[in-house]
This record gives structure tokens, C-alpha cells and sequence, in this order.
């Protein structure tokens, strides 16, 4: 794996573990790369496959459902896979959500703002991303699933 790519993979999974953490939720990282099929040999329904794209293209992130229901993601910057057919699942105080997921709804979004940066005054900080929203459902529990591809990163969040 060259530099850059376990430069981005780290990038992506500190901010994959920043907004669990922002959001109160427990996320643990168990799989390596490779570790899991590709997605054309996993998902048999391709409706269940969902892509966003970053502003200038270069960067995108998938989504899709295996026919268990298992949710995967995968990261593809400049033709690289950064991080590569990974398994999403949240352990809850009340169990595991890691299958038997249901497609609800997807929906897109384009986000260009901006923000000041609080350490430095003069320093206005650019928002720009385009972000997927993915509504599943568990057995009784509803999760959105929200990646957002920027130009230089990625990042995944729930909500419930």
C-alpha cells in the first residue's frame, strides 16, 4: 500500500471516528482492506448500490447492501481505492446493528459554506462537499447512514 493511500485510509478513519464520537456513538474499526469481497461480487440487487462524489469529481464514496442486508462502503480517490469494501455496523447497549438492513430512501445533497475558525481571526475555512444520505431500517430501529465526499477527505456519520 503506497504512502498516500494509508495516508488517506488513516485520514478517513479519524474522521469516521470523530463524528461517532461527536455523536455520542461507540464505532470500532475491525476490518482490513481486502478483507471483504469487491462489490460486484457481493451485492446481488444493484438498486442497493449508491454513490456521492466529491465537488471536483476526483474523490467518490460507494454504498450497497449485501443480499444479508450487511451494509459496505468503499472510498476511491484519483482511480485508488483508499479504503476498500468495508463492513458498517454500530454496537448499541442494546445490540448490534451490523445486518438485516432494509433500504428506506436515499437522498443527495450539495453543501458550500463556509466557517471561521476560531484559532485563527482572520481565517475563513471553506464547507464544500456533496453528501448522500442512505435511510435504513433494522428490525424495529431506523439509522441514516450520511457520507459526505469532499474534494480532499471523506466522511461518514449516523443518525438515528
Amino acid at each position: 500500500m503506497s504512502k498516500i493511500k494509508k495516508y488517506l485510509a488513516a485520514l478517513l478513519t479519524l474522521a469516521l471516528m470523530a463524528s461517532a464520537c461527536a455523536a455520542g456513538i461507540s464505532m470500532t474499526v475491525s476490518a482490513a482492506p481486502g478483507d471483504y469481497p469487491s462489490a460486484d461480487e457481493i451485492y446481488e440487487d444493484v438498486n442497493t448500490l449508491k454513490e456521492v462524489y466529491s465537488p471536483n469529481g476526483e474523490l467518490f464514496m460507494s454504498f450497497w447492501l449485501s443480499s444479508a442486508g450487511e451494509a459496505y462502503y468503499e472510498v476511491v480517490y484519483n482511480g485508488i481505492r483508499v479504503v476498500e469494501n468495508s463492513k458498517l455496523g454500530l454496537r448499541l447497549d442494546y445490540g448490534t446493528l451490523d445486518s438485516g438492513f432494509e433500504l428506506l430512501s436515499t437522498a443527495t445533497a450539495a453543501n458550500n459554506t463556509s466557517w471561521n475558525d476560531p484559532l485563527n481571526q482572520m481565517a475563513v475555512i471553506p464547507d464544500k462537499y456533496n453528501e448522500l444520505t442512505v435511510s435504513l431500517r433494522s428490525g424495529d430501529t431506523d439509522v441514516n447512514m450520511i457520507f459526505c465526499a469532499y474534494n480532499d477527505g471523506a466522511a461518514l456519520k449516523y443518525s438515528f
